[in-house]
């Protein structure tokens, strides 16, 4: 029951936080629909310009956007896609990691072309099980 309320709760959130920063602005667009599947979708609008639409099953997988403007002005899109593996944020906004040092990437290369007796073990256990 929860998941299938998560992307609800989270709209809703996302709507008040933006509804916040413009007191003025009102729903343009609000159409939801729950099927008997656990399918679902809901597609919203504010008039300051902050969208959010979503389509999905409800504990198996959703995707779908939000988009609104920042307090500076800038126009801020995530598009996104959650499933198995997890949450999967895509924007231009979202931090992105520093790259690997070349020494770093060095180490690691180097540990993957001298595994130790118990990884070779392993290796070997996994190999028999296939």
């Amino acid at each position: 029951m929860f998941k299938i309320l998560l992307p609800f709760a989270i709209t809703i959130a996302c709507l008040f936080c933006t509804a916040r920063a413009d007191a003025d602005s009102t729903i343009t667009r609000y159409a939801t629909q729950l099927n008997v599947d656990g399918s679902y979708s809901f597609d919203i609008a504010q008039s300051n310009g902050a969208e959010h639409r979503e389509d999905g099953v409800g504990g198996q997988y959703a995707q779908g956007y939000f988009r609104h403007y920042s307090p500076e002005g800038k126009f801020v899109q995530i598009i996104y896609s959650a499933d198995e593996n997890g949450y999967q944020p895509q924007s231009d906004v979202l931090p992105t990691p520093p790259p690997v040092p070349e020494y770093i990437q060095r180490a690691i290369e180097y540990i993957r072309a001298h595994p130790t007796p118990e990884e070779l073990a392993d290796q070997q256990v996994r190999a028999r099980q296939l």
